[in-house]
């Protein structure tokens, strides 16, 4: 036969096939699904939905009830309408009384977040990943770029500013400890402060980050005893402060105005320095420890001890948000800011993620003018929130 030539098997075999996937394909919709070429990588990406069955593209996601319940649940206004908690004014620092994500919520964008991690070789998220997980319409990407887009609402930034992503926080990965630490050894003297506070205190304005202004904590799962983020020298709501620093305190801002150091455990600190950071160290192991002796893990009265006056503990919930200044009116860093994570629990993990927002330069000429916009923009958010 003739190279070009009609060929009555060939030309049946392409029909066969041809007729062969249109029933697949109409086989396919009739049972819910969608039948669309995909990546091998958008095929990892699916979710496990309805009876364990897999569903074959996102398309398929999108159209169950359940999938498109996650995502329009972050309608606009979602987040900026939740009512927020005051725990202290000194620094401020605020919490969300109501989550804002489900728990189902938390699982689909922690699980996202792992899968794409994985996918593109990387430790942290940037815009590249969250722009193509928003392209492929992939639902933990839609969840993250929605809390974005509240969140950049919610304090007030300009509409100009880019969205911040997010740092993401395993500590189930990255505390060994979390493994041996029970209650009873956090009370008694079998416990060492690393054990407790793995990677010190610091403020945020930490590794030149300067302009760091808000910091916004999500928290992607709940814990019950520890695990905390510690603030050990913040002055809870409703004790009186007059400007007048405790002597722990103190320490916290000759560290910072005198020292130039910003973490109790800097790499290159001299020995003074160090001793002053076991110092505030210290002064959060012995919060942690007098409020979990205490029974109780929120921040209430408890009694006249000037020792035990200050300090707030914000315990991560699941789909909450923790939200503070690291900044005083002047500019320079807030050594009531000090924080730091604690230690897990025996069988506990902690997934978070931390958004940092700056003042934009083109704001400020010099030190005073960037205190100046430190002021106006919190006054701008107690006022929206009406804390």
């Amino acid at each position: 036969m003739q190279q070009g030539s009609f060929s009555p098997c060939k030309s049946l075999s392409f029909q066969n096939t041809l007729l062969l996937f249109l029933y697949l394909a109409f086989h396919c919709n009739v049972q819910g699904l969608s039948f669309v070429p995909f990546s091998r990588r958008r095929f990892s990406e699916c979710r496990r939905f309805r009876n364990d069955s897999w569903a074959l593209s996102v398309s398929a996601f999108e159209s169950s009830v359940e999938s498109t319940t996650i995502v329009e649940e972050l309608r606009p206004g979602h987040i900026a309408s939740n009512r927020l908690t005051p725990l202290s004014f000194h620094p401020l620092l605020v919490e969300s009384q109501n989550p804002l994500l489900s728990p189902q919520q938390c699982s689909v964008l922690k699980e996202w977040i792992r899968d794409t991690l994985t996918s593109y070789g990387q430790q942290q998220l940037t815009q590249k990943m969250i722009r193509d997980g928003e392209q492929n319409k992939e639902e933990g990407a839609l969840i993250l770029v929605q809390i974005q887009k509240e969140l950049h609402s919610l304090l007030g930034e300009r509409s100009k500013d880019p969205l911040v992503i997010p740092r993401y926080l395993n500590y189930k990965q990255q505390e060994p400890t979390s493994t041996l630490l029970t209650k009873d050894m956090v009370l008694s003297n079998d416990c060492k402060l690393d054990d407790i506070l793995p990677d010190g205190l610091h403020v945020d304005a930490n590794n030149s980050k300067h302009f760091r202004h808000w910091t916004v904590l999500l928290y992607l799962d709940s814990c019950e005893t520890l695990g905390a983020t510690t603030f050990p020298f913040a002055v809870p709501v409703g004790r009186v402060w007059n400007s007048s620093y405790t002597s722990v305190q103190a320490v916290a801002k000759k560290l910072i105005m005198e020292e130039d150091m910003y973490h109790t455990r800097c790499v290159g600190a001299t020995k003074v320095q160090l001793n002053l950071g076991k110092e505030l160290d210290e002064a959060a192991l012995d919060l942690v420890r007098h409020q979990l002796g205490s029974g109780d893990g929120r921040n209430e009265e408890r009694g006249s001890s000037r020792k035990h006056e200050y300090g707030v503990r914000v315990m991560p919930r699941q789909g909450h948000v923790c939200i503070f200044s690291g900044l005083n009116h002047d500019g320079y860093p807030n050594p009531l800011s000090f924080h730091g994570g604690e230690a897990l629990l025996k069988g506990e993990s902690k997934e978070l993620l931390t958004f940092f927002y700056e003042i934009p330069i083109d704001l400020f000429h010099n030190r005073e003018e960037f205190g100046i916009q430190v002021k106006d923009r919190e006054n701008r958010f107690l006022h929206l929130h009406g804390v």
